[in-house]
């Protein structure tokens, strides 16, 4: 598999700057996974399953005065 950084677009950018100004913010980095094939002479096995990670957001609760 390769992992590389992904190129956001100038529009991208502006809509992730327009929701972190008003909202609290993880750092994040954007990229892109590839399948990478390769040419074998060895039989193919079977991989165990592909798990996803589904992250939750919900809204900070507000400072009061």
């Amino acid at each position: 598999m390769e992992i590389a950084l992904a190129q956001l677009s100038t529009e991208d950018l502006f809509d992730i700057w327009d929701v972190m100004i008003r909202h609290v913010y993880q750092l994040s980095v954007p990229y892109v996974a590839r399948v990478v094939r390769i040419e074998s002479t060895l039989a193919s096995v079977g991989g165990a399953q592909v798990q996803e990670r589904l992250m939750q957001y919900r809204s900070a609760p507000s400072a009061k005065a």
